[in-house]
């Protein structure tokens, strides 16, 4: 029986930040954009590497890409990387429950006006 190589592509950020993983049994249809970065037999991680390739898997529990792909090397990215990728985050809109008690703060406001008038 012969063994099947299987390539391993990636898609980057402009940070160089590693956004996808793909190939194996299912390499993209169009590979614009793509790199190959490596290719192999062990299963499942070139069979199936998109949740198998990187050890660490593609984000973090905060939502930080984990891997970037700097000089041809696949490279973890540092505490200090994904600090600065949470920084430049946009602040998360206000909850229902928030706003309700801006209005709420408003209406007294108004009202404690219209009685010192």
């Amino acid at each position: 029986m012969q063994n099947t190589d299987y390539a391993v592509y990636i898609k980057t950020d402009e940070n160089q930040s590693i956004v996808a993983v793909e190939g194996g049994l299912y390499p993209p249809a169009d590979l614009s954009g793509w790199q190959e970065i490596d290719r192999g037999t062990a299963y499942p991680k070139y069979v199936h590497p998109q949740g198998n390739y990187l050890p660490l898997g593609l984000r973090d529990g905060d939502g930080c890409y984990n891997y970037k792909f700097v000089g041809g090397q696949l490279a973890e990215r540092t505490a200090e990387e994904k600090q600065q990728e949470i920084a430049l985050r946009p602040a998360p809109p206000k909850t229902a429950a928030e706003e309700i008690a801006e209005l709420k703060q408003l209406v007294a406001d108004l009202a404690s006006l219209q009685l010192g008038v």
